[in-house]
């Protein structure tokens, strides 16, 4: 009895309505082929068979042939299946964790989305219509690209001490072993920085700091570190013990030294504040020709003592 209620009650609820060609369930104006109130539930053809998950298959509407099937991709994943060649699964939804994937099955980790393509991944962002940026990884480098003019940052948009990715025209990618260049496509180094004719390179500094142009690093504040080197290309001042070093006499140099009130050859106090600084390796080479000379002047003064004492020695009475 209870059977032949429910039958009669479905029939009551399922009605078609000839004018339109309509079917309602649960609906007795049905505005659609199939109108249907309430949930719906589309079981497995048959258990353990992946080929007849549950699902709705789309036509091309051109010439009905099977374009795009809406379904369990799996027995928690659900998904979209393109059925041309070399289409296959090509979204899934994780129906446990709300983790998705496009191109692969997502994970049950914390990634939220992956994505895989044999091309390489790409995600791409605009605002408004317009193109703000894109992600694209390869099985060699990653690129987090801007578009012209503009500045990806995240968060955006930037606040104060945020990390900029990629400012425009620049590049960020990585190579093995895992390098990361910055303006260069081929980084050489852990991190590559590549600065153009007349471009600093790197800052450090607060916010109102202004990079040295010309400079590959500036840097407001002080340094420290436990070695330095410094590469000089200029010829180191050996020179200054070779015989045809011209060098002053004593009271030719006091009189300069008097005169112009610093070293010759060592920049004056003005010439450094003017120059707002000095070249740390050069200095050093101007400083060790002074030494050199120094000595040199010691030798002299060594041998015009020799010199005396022996003839001192000679008007002494033995």
């Amino acid at each position: 009895m209870k059977k032949l209620i429910a039958i009669c009650a479905s029939l009551i609820l399922l009605q078609n309505i000839e004018a339109q060609n309509n079917v309602g369930i649960g609906t007795t104006t049905p505005q659609y082929r199939l109108d249907l109130v309430g949930r719906q539930r589309i079981q497995a053809g048959t258990l353990n068979n992946a080929s007849t998950s549950p699902g709705i298959w789309h036509t091309d509407y051109r010439n009905n042939v099977n374009v795009a099937f809406v379904g369990m991709a799996d027995s928690v994943n659900y998904g979209f299946w393109g059925d041309r060649p070399g289409i296959g699964w090509q979204f899934f939804f994780d129906a446990r964790y709300g983790n998705v994937g496009i191109g692969r099955k997502p994970n049950s980790g914390q990634v939220r989305l992956a994505l895989d393509h044999p091309d390489g991944a790409a995600l791409q962002l605009y605002s408004g219509g317009g193109f703000s940026g894109s992600i694209i990884a390869t099985d060699t480098t990653l690129n987090i690209a801007s578009a012209y003019g503009t500045t990806f940052c995240i968060p955006n948009p930037c606040p104060a001490k945020d990390l900029i990715l990629w400012p425009s025209l620049g590049r960020f990618s990585t190579s093995f072993p895992g390098n990361i260049g910055m303006y260069t496509d081929l980084p050489k180094a852990r991190i590559h920085i590549s600065s153009g004719t007349g471009l600093s390179g790197v800052l450090i500094g607060g916010s109102t700091s202004v990079p040295a142009i010309g400079y590959m690093l500036s840097v407001d504040g002080k340094i420290i570190c436990e070695e330095l080197k410094v590469q000089l290309n200029a010829s180191w001042p050996d020179y200054v013990f070779e015989e045809t070093y011209d060098l002053k006499s004593i009271d030719e140099l006091e009189q300069q030294v008097m005169q112009q009130k610093h070293l010759p050859g060592i920049p004056s106090a003005a010439n450094v504040k003017a120059e707002q600084g000095i070249e740390i390796g050069d200095m050093q080479k101007r400083l060790l020709e002074k030494v050199e000379e120094l000595y040199r002047y010691v030798f002299e003064l060594n041998n015009e003592n020799k010199k005396l004492k022996a003839a001192l020695k000679t008007l002494t009475p033995q």
